[in-house]
């Protein structure tokens, strides 16, 4: 399963676009900022996905989701557009990130199916952040989003809480001699107060 995954990760780099990859430059990842521009990818994103992605295209995040929709196969769009249709986009931590992250390059299908089986895990900021750092490590199963998390986890509890350094022997030895310099004043007031009381009249 794990060779199939990786020859079909390859092939995909390889082989020439078959599905939308084709309809925007493949190295523009980021929303366009001028108005012109973003209504001019709404309209395409919905031409190539049809009329039931409207809904996406005008979301909130409907840039991140034209670039998404574009990147991926007709049978993809209609799983990505069910997705926001149940209300399970939205549920995610970072919507627009996990688009923008579909939308890359050498992501399209293969990330967009993870991210839709996943929904309910991706919910969780931690797991977003995890997967947002490395995606194709997970898609291809060289990790598991789970273990990954935990260990993200225990290191930043490790950073917040430094462990407590246990004395050493140059400690000891300062605490001894503290405790032993105390000890000694102790004991000349103590002689002092008792050759004062022997030289008091009677």
């Amino acid at each position: 399963m794990r060779r199939l995954l990786i020859a079909l990760f390859v092939g995909s780099c390889l082989a020439p676009d078959l599905c939308g990859q084709s309809l925007f430059n493949q190295q523009s990842v980021k929303p366009p900022t001028s108005a012109i521009d973003r209504r001019v990818l709404r309209e395409r994103a919905v031409s190539y996905a049809g009329k039931a992605a409207r809904p996406l295209v005008e979301s909130e995040y409907g840039d991140e989701a034209s670039l998404a929709l574009l990147r991926c196969s007709k049978k993809t769009v209609d799983r990505l557009i069910e997705l926001h249709a149940t209300g399970g986009l939205s549920r995610l931590w970072c919507p627009g990130e996990l688009l923008l992250c579909i939308a890359e390059p050498t992501s399209g299908d293969k990330v967009c199916k993870y991210v839709i089986e996943h929904a309910n895990e991706l919910a969780d900021r931690d797991c977003s952040e995890v997967f947002l750092a490395r995606p194709l490590d997970f898609v291809l199963e060289l990790e598991q989003l789970p273990e990954a998390v935990r260990k993200s986890r225990n290191y930043r509890s490790i950073i917040a809480s430094p462990p407590v350094p246990s004395k050493g022997p140059r400690e000891f030895r300062s605490w001894a001699m503290g405790m032993g310099l105390g000890g000694l004043f102790v004991l000349l007031i103590w002689k002092v107060r008792q050759h004062k009381l022997r030289d008091a009249p009677a």
